[in-house]
C-alpha cells in the first residue's frame, strides 16, 4: 500500500500487520506497521477535506464550533484511526460502548484475551499500533519499536478503572512519551486509581504548587488537602444524575463522576485541609479537575451551579471551604499552569501528580 505524499507524510512502501501477528520485541521483519494516525496529521486532513468530513462525521450541524474543536471532539472518540475519525460521530461512539459494555459487567479488562463471537479481540477497535518515533524510519520494521495501545480518550474514561494499576501505567507511559491524544484520560485514570487505593495509614497529599513563582497567584489559606477516600463511588452516567449524586456526597466518600460529558470537574470529596504554616486541619469540599495541559478554563456558571448543588447536601454546612483543586502530572506543568478566568486565589489551587513515581515508593507517596 503506497502512501502518498500528502499532509506532511513522506512515501512507504507500507503492508499493515494484523494485530494477531506474533513477533518476538528483538527481530526485524519483512513487513512495517503502519502505526495510529497522530492528532495534528488527523486535524490536517478534517481541514483539507472539511466539507465531505463533516458531513461523514455528522459533525456539520455544528455550526458554532471551530474546526479545531470539532476535530479535537472526534478524535476523543476514534483516537488514531482515521477510518474511525470519518466515521460518523454517533456510530463510532456506539461502538466503543458495545467493548466496553462487556468490561463494565466482568469488572475487570484483559487487553489480550477477549475475544469476540468469531475469534477476533475485541479490543482491536479501540487499540492501535504506535512506533516509538515516526521519524525514524527504522522503527517502522524493528518490532521492539512497535508499541500497542488502547487509544480511544472516551474509552479510557468508561473503562479504565478497571484495569489493574500495571496496565493502566503502561498505558499512560505510551501515551506520555508519544504526545498521543489519550494522555489526559490515562493520566485522570492514574489518578483516580491512586486515590482509590490510598489508605488512612497512606493517605495522598496533594500539596499546594506555587505557579509562576508568585505566590500571591497561589491558594494562600492551605499547604495541602488530604485524601484517604473510602469509599470510591463511581456513578452518574448523565450530567443530572452527577448533580443528583453529589447532593448526596457523605464526608470522607470520594465521589467520581461517571459522566464522560460532565463538565469542569471529574471528582468531589470532602476531606481535610492542612492551614498554611500549621499543622491544624478543617473540613474543606475538593473540586478535582486533572489536565496533562498547562492551562484550563475556569467555568464561573458551573462552579457556581455546582455550588448550588453542594448547598442542597445536608453533610456540606455553608462555612465549608470549597476548593477548584487542578492536578496536572509533573513539576513543569504545574509551576507554568494557568487557569483562565480564575476565581479568587483561595477558590483554587494547583496540585501536581507524578504516577510513575507514585507507583514505584507507595508508601511515600505524595503529590507535590
Amino acid at each position: 500500500m503506497e502512501v502518498e505524499h500528502q499532509f506532511g507524510l513522506f512515501p512507504y512502501q507500507l503492508i499493515a500487520s494484523s494485530m494477531e501477528d506474533e513477533y518476538s520485541s528483538n527481530e526485524s521483519t519483512d513487513e512495517v506497521v503502519l502505526p495510529a494516525w497522530r492528532f495534528n496529521d488527523l486535524l490536517r486532513y478534517s481541514e483539507l477535506t472539511l466539507d465531505d468530513w463533516k458531513q461523514s462525521t455528522g459533525l456539520g450541524q455544528e455550526q458554532q464550533k471551530a474546526t479545531l474543536e470539532l476535530a479535537q471532539e472526534q478524535y476523543f472518540y476514534s483516537g488514531g484511526s482515521l477510518r474511525d475519525f470519518c466515521r460518523n460521530h454517533n456510530d463510532v461512539k456506539n461502538g466503543i460502548d458495545g467493548v466496553c459494555a462487556i468490561v463494565s459487567n466482568a469488572q475487570t479488562v484483559d487487553l489480550e484475551l477477549q475475544q469476540g463471537p468469531r475469534g477476533y479481540n475485541l479490543w482491536d477497535r479501540i487499540r492501535r499500533h504506535y512506533v516509538a518515533d515516526p521519524n525514524d524510519e527504522e522503527h517502522y520494521w524493528l518490532v521492539c519499536h512497535w508499541r500497542i495501545a488502547m487509544d480511544s480518550g472516551y474509552a479510557f474514561k468508561r473503562i479504565g478503572r478497571f484495569m489493574d494499576v500495571k496496565t493502566q501505567l503502561d498505558l499512560y507511559q505510551v501515551a506520555h512519551k508519544l504526545q498521543a491524544g489519550f494522555e489526559s484520560s490515562a493520566f485522570e485514570q492514574c489518578f483516580h486509581g491512586a486515590v482509590r487505593r490510598s489508605t488512612k495509614r497512606y493517605p495522598i497529599q496533594m500539596i499546594n504548587v506555587v505557579v509562576n513563582s508568585d505566590p500571591s497567584y497561589s491558594n494562600q489559606r492551605y499547604d495541602r488537602l488530604v485524601l484517604h477516600c473510602r469509599p470510591v463511588v463511581c456513578d452518574g452516567s448523565t450530567e443530572d444524575e452527577c448533580y443528583e449524586k453529589l447532593s448526596q456526597l457523605s464526608p470522607g466518600s470520594y465521589c467520581h463522576l461517571d459522566s464522560v460529558n460532565f463538565p469542569f470537574v471529574e471528582a468531589v470529596v470532602i476531606c481535610k485541609g492542612i492551614l498554611r504554616g500549621t499543622n491544624l486541619k478543617e473540613t474543606v469540599v475538593a473540586m478535582i479537575s486533572t489536565t496533562v495541559s498547562n492551562k484550563k478554563s475556569f467555568k464561573s456558571e458551573v462552579w457556581t451551579k455546582l455550588n448550588k448543588v453542594l448547598d442542597r447536601n445536608q453533610h456540606v454546612l455553608g462555612n465549608i471551604p470549597r476548593v477548584f483543586v487542578v492536578v496536572g502530572p509533573d513539576a513543569s506543568t504545574c509551576k507554568s499552569f494557568a487557569l483562565i478566568d480564575a476565581p479568587d486565589q483561595d477558590d483554587f489551587m494547583v496540585c501536581c501528580y507524578d504516577p510513575l513515581r507514585f507507583f514505584r515508593k507507595p508508601p511515600s507517596a505524595r503529590i507535590a
